[in-house]
């Protein structure tokens, strides 16, 4: 016995019934999109305080900001995470190296050696991480082998100009799309103001770390200099 089609009242019901669930979703997507925008926007501006905090903390000579584990004779040692294991790595790299090609596990048993500590199941595998995160460092030709770049800080420097120009764009049309354009558009725009303002964030951040790193290897290189 073939199925009765449905009635043109229970279609217009469920065709409406479809209508605000679409709206429903489509209104949630945008609350989820605008979130996102500002987690992502909180998340590089942590990232960016953190970069210049343990920049100053260097420059100025203080203690390094992260925690602290025990060894085994109880001596404390300098825990490195994040950020600030890739700016160690990447010095230790620029002192031992300058330029030249090193493997991974070479830096990684010199890092240790300095009296820092690796955290997580395999510190060797968090290490080789942070080095191919790292802004300052490039993949060598020999398989496991990282160098510096040298070009990463003009790269970089290009990179917040056109992110500052594209910045400055969106900020005028934003001022356009306010005074003659739809609340929509104008939210559109804010989000993407948003993910500029946070991509400018982590570039800063990223510049900041290469020009820590080859500054602090122009400074050692002027000691010994003048010590010879």
């Amino acid at each position: 016995m073939p199925t009765p089609a449905p009635s043109a009242p229970l279609i217009r019901a469920a065709q409406k019934e479809l209508d605000r669930l679409a709206r429903a979703a489509s209104e949630l997507r945008g609350r989820r999109q605008a979130l996102q925008a500002q987690l992502d926007e909180l998340t590089g501006e942590l990232r960016a305080l953190e970069g210049r905090r343990d920049l100053l903390l260097e420059v100025t000579g203080q203690p390094a900001a992260p925690a602290e584990d025990a060894a085994d004779d109880g001596t404390p040692k300098r825990v490195l995470r994040g950020r600030e294991l890739r700016r160690v790595a990447a010095r230790a790299l620029h002192e031992w190296a300058g330029e030249e090609p090193v493997h991974y596990r070479e830096l990684y048993e010199r890092v240790l050696a300095d009296g820092n500590v690796l955290t997580g199941k395999d510190p060797a595998a968090t290490f080789l991480t942070n080095l191919r995160e790292s802004p300052a460092i490039v993949r060598g030709e020999k398989l496991g082998h990282y160098r510096l770049d040298p070009a990463a800080e003009p790269r970089l420097a290009q990179e917040l100009a056109e992110t500052d120009a594209e910045l400055a764009d969106a900020r005028r049309m934003l001022e356009r799309v306010r005074e003659h354009g739809s609340p929509a558009e104008a939210e559109r725009l804010r989000t993407h103001q948003d993910r500029l303002k946070n991509r400018r964030r982590r570039i800063q951040a990223d510049l900041d770390e290469v020009r820590f790193v080859f500054a602090a290897g122009a400074r050692a290189a002027a000691d010994l200099a003048h010590a010879a």
